[in-house]
């Protein structure tokens, strides 16, 4: 696998073009070293039509006249816009600028789910659980069984919320993000905890009928979170994706295939229906999630083509301080599908807002789905 790069005032900066040079933080040195990382190290050059070595003889007679750190940074976004893609970015002590900005539909699935929609007034009372409601578990997911809304964490804490719910045996799994749970621990201790949260709860709930996994407005968050949760929905050993990291400057240099596999628990029977709700804001990790949870065979994805960002994320610091983030790995489906430019639904559902205001179209979708398979399968629905 390739290094990891690390730059930093008056150390030296380690790449194949400028070794052994030191680098100071001066406006064009920076701009130097941006442009050098990108080059040696972004992998989608290619497949976003940009032609970095042109974007360089363009912008580098501005570069040497930038006076302000404003104007260098106002220099640089120009030039990530073109890639199009979310996982680039520059951040300074008080801004972040990016290629491309998810506009995610919301921060919480109220703008969804009619369900979780009469939380609202429960978020809102936050002496519920004290302080505790804020310490970030409540973004981790919530869960829709029987004639109750439950938001667990795994410490054990419950918010429920009664509402009338026909459809008893059917587990609405509404997941936010695939982030880490407590961030003063490290991602090995956390990154398992979804998993052990989810043999606990899964037990209790009702699904006997089949689940609604929610990937709406998923942000992302992290690969391992999303292995983790994925292999509760198959048995025994299985490879889920594989990636490749460029092994040197040339912008097509892509070696070093790495699949990544895991064994499944086979917390979820295999033959329960899952229908996957997506949309284009399902993005990063939670589009990983959907390529591999598609390749499941009771498995449905439903609603819009996903957001894509199909890649590793790596994070290096300028000179002057300022976080670089970039691409630096390729994911594919085990079909050989380019996760970047998202994955296709079964069932095409687009948002129309106006449908929306009359209640959740694709969880009804969803619902209708699943009624039809039981139908089909098991006499005793009909």
């Amino acid at each position: 696998m390739r290094k990891y790069i690390h730059i930093a005032l008056g150390i030296v900066f380690a790449c194949s073009s400028c070794r052994d040079i030191v680098v100071e933080n001066t406006l064009q040195n920076v701009f130097e070293v941006f442009w050098t990382t990108m080059n040696e190290y972004y992998v989608y050059f290619e497949e976003k039509g940009v032609d970095w070595d042109s974007m360089y003889v363009a912008c580098a007679p501005r570069a040497r006249q930038v006076r302000t750190d404003a104007e260098l940074l106002s220099l640089l976004h120009e030039m990530i816009i073109p890639l199009r893609d979310e996982h680039v970015a520059i951040g300074t002590d008080d801004t972040v600028v990016y290629s491309k900005r998810v506009r995610y539909s919301s921060e919480n699935k109220e703008y969804y789910s009619p369900y979780l929609g009469a939380l609202n007034s429960v978020r809102e009372a936050k002496d519920i659980w004290g302080e505790s409601w804020d310490d970030g578990w409540d973004e981790v997911c919530w869960l829709v069984s029987g004639d109750y809304v439950q938001q667990c964490s795994p410490d054990g804490k419950r918010c429920p919320y009664k509402f009338t719910n026909e459809r008893s045996m059917i587990l609405l799994f509404v997941m936010d993000d695939f982030y880490g749970y407590d961030l003063s621990t490290t991602l090995n201790n956390y990154k398992k905890v979804l998993v052990q949260y989810l043999q606990k709860e899964f037990p209790i709930l009702n699904h006997k009928k089949g689940i609604v996994l929610d990937l709406r407005a998923n942000k992302g968050g992290y690969g391992e979170n999303v292995c983790n949760f994925v292999s509760c929905f198959y048995t025994g050993k299985k490879d889920l994706f594989y990636s490749y990291f460029k092994e040197d400057a040339a912008h097509s240099a892509m070696e070093n295939k790495f699949v990544t596999s895991m064994a499944g628990s086979g917390l979820v029977d295999e033959n329960i229906p899952v229908m996957l709700l997506v949309d284009r804001y399902t993005y990063s990790a939670a589009n990983l999630c959907a390529f591999i949870m598609a390749d499941l065979p009771n498995v449905t994805l439903i609603g819009e083509r996903t957001g894509g960002g199909g890649g590793g994320r790596h994070d290096v610091s300028l000179p002057n301080g300022w976080v670089l983030s970039y691409t630096e790995s390729k994911f594919y489906s085990m079909d050989d599908m380019d996760m970047e430019l998202g994955v296709e639904p079964d069932i095409y559902v687009p948002y129309d807002e106006e449908l929306e205001k009359n209640g959740d179209v694709l969880f009804e979708r969803a619902v209708g789905c699943i009624d039809s398979i039981l139908l089909n399968h098991d006499p005793q629905y009909r």
